[in-house]
């Protein structure tokens, strides 16, 4: 752990009876809580005691008004704390009271969205409306502060437009944080809808439309049941339409369909690390595109070196590099990842590489440094534009389905960054193959005798930028 987090209580239980919900019923009493000053007086004796500065509050529901109150204690007494927390969206939070918030070092908030349909949440009892969600969100966002947002696919009598609509509208927050806002660590978590035991849908399933299927004599432990829907998404499209849009659906590319590879952390980045990184980060740089370098660039007498935050699983028939830093993930043959252990080993310089005159390994060398799994004594260029630059396409691209409007969706198997591009933009691309100036490639097109919109060129090349689909080379 690169910083301790310590977990707070602020809270015990939850104020509202959601219907999928089991913590009102399974935890027993009723919502309690405690005095805002007793709160901020133990974060003081963590801090005192152990050094933390960083605190994870896991309250099952941390009102709004109690954030509020706490960032005021925080406040005024100059601490140097940050924290996060889950809360319900509400009419009561306000964009000053987010920038009040920020100010204390809140760093995430995490929303039980469920939904972005006003009457699947009213079938959930959620006591929440679509206007306060859009307000709430706007508001955390524009105010710094990255949000989670947890929802659900299938709920009884959930149509697939509205789970799509759902899905749809996280991705645009997603988009909106990271683009618009300057705030790139906004995350969704979701899974297909579950029946539990103990929930208000289990209780009165007549009342949800659904039928509650038998367990087997295998699972009289299983508190998750299995169900019909009588309208709806039933159980396994639910599943399958969760799967569809999943990261880690697409992360079993990176690894050719392969569950057995054992890197040293989840692929998948965890909440802690968005955490920590949305509090070290001194700006954001996502409209600049890190350049990547050929060897025959750098200096000869330079050095490469594994990165310390780097490591190397092989799985025949390849070597995976995995930097647990920057979570990205870069495959080789072993053969090559043999010889390039080798020169390792011999604290090799760039001129000693170019000298096996190996065009598959300087290759390899030139993505693994631009990925930082390698590491260079030159620092990394990032440029605004593509002016003047050569673009070509990262030879660690998959398509792996399509958007529900028909669109390609690409994958960058090293960085996890995604886009979607139409028909005729997929074909452009296999113009990037090689190296190309983007005045060559209207060149190119205007030989063939083919329109290309000079905005929808400059959109079609900036998307790809910033997914990492093409790349900048100097």
């Amino acid at each position: 752990m690169p910083e301790l987090i310590l977990p707070v209580y602020s809270s015990r239980q939850c104020f509202n009876h959601c219907a999928f919900c089991t913590i009102p019923g399974a935890t027993g009493g009723c919502y309690r809580k405690m005095p805002i000053s007793r709160v901020f007086e133990i974060m003081c004796r963590l801090n005192e005691k152990y050094g933390t500065r960083v605190f994870s509050f896991v309250d099952e529901t941390f009102e709004g008004k109690r954030m509020e109150q706490l960032a005021d204690e925080i406040n005024a007494s100059g601490k140097t704390f940050f924290w996060h927390g889950e809360t319900r969206f509400s009419p009561t939070l306000s964009t000053d009271v987010f920038n009040k918030i920020y100010q204390s070092g809140c760093r995430q908030i995490q929303f039980g969205l469920e939904s972005y349909n006003q009457r699947v949440l009213d079938l959930m009892k959620k006591n929440t409306r679509v206007d306060w969600i859009d307000r709430n969100i706007h508001d955390c966002l524009n105010a710094g502060i990255p949000v989670h947002l947890f929802f659900l696919i299938g709920f009884p009598t959930e149509t697939k437009e509205e789970a799509l609509n759902t899905l749809a509208y996280t991705e645009n927050v997603l988009n909106y944080s990271k683009q618009v806002c300057g705030v790139p660590y906004s995350t969704r978590g979701f899974t297909n809808f579950g029946l539990v035991m103990g929930s208000d849908v289990w209780n009165h399933p007549d009342k949800y439309g659904v039928s509650v299927m038998p367990k087997s004599q295998y699972e009289d432990l299983r508190l998750e049941v299995d169900y019909v829907s009588g309208t709806g998404l039933t159980l396994n499209e639910a599943k399958s339409l969760s799967d569809e849009h999943h990261i880690d659906f697409y992360m079993q590319e990176v690894i050719n369909g392969s569950d057995t590879i054992d890197l040293p952390q989840r692929l998948h980045i965890s909440e802690v690390t968005w955490i920590l990184d949305s509090i070290h980060a001194v700006r954001y740089k996502g409209h600049l595109t890190k350049v990547k370098r050929r060897l025959t660039s750098l200096n000869p007498a330079d050095r490469i070196w594994l990165d310390s935050k780097t490591s190397v699983v092989l799985v025949e028939p390849f070597a995976y590099f995995y930097n647990s830093e920057y979570h990205h993930v870069y495959a080789v043959s072993q053969l090559v990842y043999l010889k390039l252990a080798r020169l390792l080993e011999a604290d090799c310089s760039i001129s000693l590489i170019l000298d096996q005159g190996d065009l598959e390994l300087t290759r390899a060398i030139e993505e693994l440094l631009h990925y930082g799994l390698l590491n260079t004594n030159i620092d990394a260029d990032y440029v605004m534009h593509d002016n003047g630059f050569q673009l070509v396409k990262s030879s660690f691209v998959k398509e792996v389905g399509r958007s529900k409007e028909g669109l390609r969706v690409l994958l960058s198997c090293a960085t996890h960054r995604m886009c979607a591009v139409n028909d005729y933009s997929f074909a452009l691309l296999s113009l990037f193959e090689k190296p190309i100036t983007k005045n060559e490639l209207r060149d190119i097109l205007k030989k063939e005798g083919l329109s290309a919109n000079e905005e929808q060129l400059n959109k079609l090349v900036d998307n790809c930028m910033k997914a990492d689909i093409l790349q900048l080379i100097r």
